[in-house]
């Protein structure tokens, strides 16, 4: 089990933290005042009663191991806190308190932090399924297209890349301060549904513990929108040392064994049936080409030869 902080988003003592935990970077990770091995900081934003479901850092714990050998120990801290995903990277950008985070690619975060070009939920971040009052179900066994779609409204954070594709599609879109408040907008109808990857259903559930919601049974409008591992800048050794240990956990297949066998994606699997779902598929044209959209290997399904094409060449709003 792996060190793990708490931090309150209103505490003085996150300053200090950063301040006085400020590194040196050795073998890939950080040697840190109080440590007698380098580090690795994370953060993870739901309690850590729920650590089971924490896949991040225990893919992260995997690729430190597989990398041991060629640059040294490392021992990954996970830091329980509430801090909003911006200020988290900000702290990454500023060389503060986090080394890593995992984060949906966009080009604006591209530019500001150092991508590592690995898709480590294997796409089911642009599995978008439906979360829907509760009793609602029957109303949407009728909606099975984008046509349909728009009967509906959907609820959206103000900077969800989910927001701006669906109203490009036409589709009616109210928008809520955070997460909990779409939680609590749904079940009083100020909208119809609410975006998620699937993944996220869980990872909700944890962090919001809302009712009066239920998750839709039948369809998934699917997009290619990777989750990266994050870092600074200037940390290029950190970078390679991540991506050597993704790239030889999935050519030697222990990064499929950890996918398919981690609670999270057991319980996504077990829930969501997506094999029982109807995919409707979207372009994503503001991916980064170097985004292994080409290469099935990196996904839990492959991508449709027309998704991939029109999310390489297509700067306007399109769907399939």
């Amino acid at each position: 089990m792996q060190k793990i902080v708490k931090i309150n988003i209103l505490s003085p003592f996150l300053l200090f933290f950063a301040s006085a935990f400020s590194a040196v970077a050795v073998q890939a990770c950080f040697q840190r005042p109080g440590f007698d091995i380098p580090t690795l900081i994370t953060p993870l934003n739901f309690h850590t009663e729920d650590r089971v479901y924490a896949y991040h850092a225990d893919l992260l714990q995997m690729v430190l191991k597989k990398t041991e050998e060629e640059y040294g120990p490392c021992k990954l801290i996970v830091i329980e806190t509430n801090k909003p995903l911006n200020r988290i990277h900000l702290y990454i950008d500023g060389g503060q308190l986090f080394d890593t985070v995992d984060s949906t690619v966009n080009p604006s975060r591209d530019q500001k932090l150092l991508p590592i070009r690995f898709p480590i939920y294997r796409g089911f971040m642009g599995y978008r399924v439906m979360i829907i009052r509760e009793g609602d179900q029957a109303r949407f066994n009728g909606i099975n297209s984008l046509e349909t779609m728009r009967s509906i409204t959907i609820g959206a954070g103000m900077n969800w890349y989910d927001r701006k594709l669906v109203q490009q599609q036409n589709i009616p879109t109210v928008t809520g301060d955070d997460l909990g408040a779409l939680y609590r907008m749904l079940p009083v109808g100020r909208f119809d549904a609410i975006l998620r990857g699937v993944h996220e259903v869980k990872i909700d559930e944890l962090r919001v513990k809302a009712s009066g919601h239920s998750l839709e049974k039948n369809l998934v409008l699917a997009y290619p929108l990777p989750v990266n591992f994050y870092v600074r800048k200037s940390h290029h050794l950190l970078a390679e040392r991540l991506r050597s240990g993704l790239e030889k956990g999935l050519a030697d297949g222990s990064f499929q064994t950890f996918f398919y066998q981690h609670p999270l994606i057991k319980e996504t699997l077990k829930r969501a049936k997506l094999e029982k779902r109807k995919f409707l598929y979207l372009c994503n044209p503001t991916l980064s080409p170097d985004s292994p959209l080409e290469k099935p290997k990196y996904w839990y399904k492959a991508w449709p030869d027309s998704v991939v094409q029109c999310s390489r060449h297509t700067t306007s709003d399109d769907a399939i």
